[in-house]
């Protein structure tokens, strides 16, 4: 185990960025199952388009998951 030029060991820079990674992969998820929700239960595109901006999302929101 060494250290990086940044003084942190690197499996605490490895670790960092899987964490990261991880949390990203949950924000994907999380953003693709509400576009879902809000699809399903808007009664229009109008009112869907206008709920996705109250969440600060889009159409263009889903993104497929990469594992």
């Amino acid at each position: 185990m060494g250290y990086g030029s940044n003084g942190r060991r690197d499996d605490e820079a490895t670790y960092g960025y899987r964490s990261q990674a991880a949390y990203d992969l949950i924000i994907t998820n999380q953003n693709n199952k509400a576009v879902q929700v809000v699809a399903a239960q808007a009664s229009d595109l109008e009112d869907c388009l206008e709920l996705l901006a109250m969440l600060g999302l889009d159409a263009h929101t889903v993104r497929p998951v990469v594992v």
